[in-house]
């Protein structure tokens, strides 16, 4: 049979649909469906997403000609509002023409060389740039997605999954976009995406038939030399859990310490629970270390996490502070460690809650302050923002819209008279961000009287390195003689090595912390405690 005349033949290639999950909820799909017509590769799909307070869907069509891209048109449906991007492309250059409730916009812009194409919120388009990289030559592989956005692949060992009992092995790529977004994609034998997370937004996507997907157990060893015990001790009136590492074979009272985390729910090893979120085992690293080295470490889970009680979506940072000190008051009661010699070790925000114990703590024997602050949250969040937009090529209007969302974000916090509120589609603590937004960590830093280190990367994109300066500053004015700063130009908020471009590689699973980092840890606190 021939086709009838002036119709197009259209082949069908392949065709799959996408689960999207965060925080382990369904949250949306997203169809997609890859032809051949008229001599070109059409890649049509459609988005439906629940986030951030809104509904989207999205209706992108991509036709793919001889020499790479001919024409990209997205049209979307906001929560009613309507509107499209259609891309032209040339040989040289491309027109964007825009259309949406301030009517239509047109603008022409260069095209780099062999462009990759992706977008916010479209899925399928990773399978193109999966299909560009050269497994052969591995490792990292740089491409150009538009306007001019870095993109970067690196593979990763293969990893061991199972489906219905059954084993499975995927190829791992992580994908990096601008230096902002970190990625982890999973490829069967067939070249097929079957699973992808975006660890930082607690995103994972699943091709459908492998939403059941599960990770190999991989058991961890018990550290050589070093006991773990789970402990439970009280925090006002509701129950804290955590880990005590001793020495093995210990037969003195010991130097202790505890360790208080970052911003966020974060587990004893300060990692996220559940999927996604960060997988890096930093305080875990460190206990087993200094314990090996003679310290107990006591670190615990945050209150309304793991097994912790209590409420976390509801604490401010006087509330996540008393749950330290219950920390250290529980490590005295115990009979191994020496209640004279106990210290902190306080990372980021858990570094201002060290500070401010501290401040009004006579028997404390030492402070690290693990990537700390020394301006208030408001000029950090700031710094954060101008930061990841600096690496997003975007205009200046863009940014400048950018930086008045987050100027109304503040005034609508500082105006909210409510513990919890929603602004701009999410759920906020107001009692943590009114605190943290205003809190000075220099007026506690300058009442520290025991021995203080001031650790910081400096390639931490998280905290401007040069506020480690400034706290060692404070400590000077206030005439805190035993104190001493410790900067790893190479090291990043996690202090793990860095380039410094973003957050994107806090996601990534190959990042080990800093061995010269945790030697410089042990040998402070061996001097101090």
């Amino acid at each position: 049979m021939t086709p009838l005349a002036g119709l197009a033949l259209i082949i069908a290639l392949e065709s799959g649909k996408f689960l999207i999950y965060q925080a382990g909820k369904q949250i949306g799909h997203e169809v997609y469906r890859h032809e051949r017509e008229a001599g070109s590769e059409v890649w049509s799909g459609h988005v439906e997403l629940d986030t951030l307070g809104l509904h989207l869907k999205q209706d992108p069509r991509l036709v793919l000609g001889p020499r790479g891209p001919a024409r990209l048109q997205i049209g979307y449906n906001v929560d009613g509002r309507e509107g499209s991007f259609t891309f032209e492309f040339g040989a040289k250059s491309y027109t964007l023409t825009r259309t949406g409730s301030a009517g239509e916009q047109q603008e022409e812009h260069p095209l780099p060389p062999d462009p990759v194409i992706l977008s916010n919120n479209v899925l399928h388009y990773n399978i193109l740039l999966a299909r560009r990289y050269d497994w052969k030559k591995g490792g990292r592989q740089e491409f150009t997605a538009l306007p001019d956005t870095a993109v970067v692949l690196e593979a990763r060992a293969d990893d061991g999954f199972r489906l219905a009992g059954r084993p499975l092995v995927l190829k791992h790529l992580f994908l990096t976009v601008a230096g902002a977004i970190g990625a982890n994609l999973w490829l069967d034998a067939e070249g097929r995406i079957v699973k992808m997370d975006i660890p930082l937004q607690r995103a994972e996507i699943f091709l459908e038939g492998f939403e059941k997907l599960e990770p190999e157990p991989r058991p961890v060893a018990p550290a050589a030399g070093v006991d773990a015990l789970d402990v439970d001790y009280p925090s006002g009136d509701h129950p804290m859990a955590g880990t005590l590492t001793l020495p093995a074979g210990r037969k003195t009272k010991l130097p202790a310490v505890i360790l208080i985390s970052g911003s966020g729910p974060q587990n004893r090893d300060e990692d996220s629970e559940g999927a996604g979120g960060l997988k890096l085992g930093l305080f875990r690293t460190i206990a087993e270390r200094l314990s090996r080295g003679g310290i107990a470490v006591l670190r615990y889970d945050d209150r309304g996490v793991g097994r912790s009680g209590g409420s976390f979506p509801t604490a401010n940072m006087t509330d996540f502070e008393d749950d330290a000190r219950a920390a250290i008051e529980y490590l005295k009661t115990r009979p191994e460690v020496d209640p004279r010699r106990i210290g902190i070790i306080g990372h980021s925000e858990g570094a201002i809650l060290g500070a401010r114990i501290a401040a009004s703590s006579t028997n404390l024997k030492a402070l690290v302050l693990m990537a700390g602050t020394a301006e208030n949250g408001r000029s950090i969040l700031r710094w954060q923002a101008q930061k990841a937009l600096a690496a997003t090529h975007l205009g200046a209007t863009e940014r400048k819209a950018a930086a008045e969302q987050q100027e109304e974000f503040f005034r609508l916090v500082d105006g909210a008279d409510s513990d919890v509120t929603e602004i701009q589609g999410q759920t906020i603590n107001i009692r943590w961000f009114k605190e943290f937004l205003s809190f000075e960590p220099l007026s506690a830093v300058r009442r520290v009287r025991c021995a203080v280190a001031v650790v910081q990367g400096g390639r931490d994109v998280q905290v401007p390195p040069e506020n480690a300066r400034l706290l060692e500053h404070a400590l000077d004015e206030s005439g805190n003689a035993d104190h001493e700063l410790q900067t790893f130009p190479s090291l990043g908020h996690m202090f793990t090595e860095s380039s410094g471009e973003g957050i994107a590689e806090l996601a990534d699973p190959a990042k080990q912390v800093s061995s010269e980092f945790i030697e410089y840890l042990a040998r402070f606190l061996a001097r101090k405690l």
